[in-house]
C-alpha cells in the first residue's frame, strides 16, 4: 500500500529575515507595484518588512534634495530604526 502525504507537508517553509523594499521614483509617479508588494508580503513576514520611498525632482532645484534624503535613509540603516 502506497503511503499518501497530507497537504500539511507541502506548505512551504518561510524565511521571515527582515526586509526592505525601496522605491526610488519620479516625483508624481507613485509606485504602486511596490506599495502592492509590500503589503501582500506583510502578512506572510510577520511584520519583518519596511517599505520606503524616495521620490525625486530632475527639474526643481531647490527642492530637489535627493543627496540629503538618501544620505538620512542610509543612516535610517546604518545607526537608525532599521538597524536592527
Amino acid at each position: 500500500m502506497k503511503a499518501v502525504n497530507t497537504a500539511r507537508e507541502h506548505w512551504p517553509k518561510i524565511i521571515v529575515n527582515p526586509l526592505a523594499i525601496i522605491s526610488i521614483y519620479l516625483e508624481g509617479m507613485a509606485d504602486i507595484l511596490a506599495r502592492v508588494t509590500y503589503n501582500h508580503l506583510q502578512t506572510w513576514l510577520q511584520g519583518n518588512i519596511v517599505h520606503i520611498e524616495l521620490d525625486f525632482n530632475m527639474t526643481d532645484v531647490p527642492h530637489n534634495d535627493w543627496a540629503v534624503r538618501l544620505e538620512s535613509m542610509l543612516d535610517s540603516f546604518e545607526i537608525g530604526e532599521f538597524k536592527t
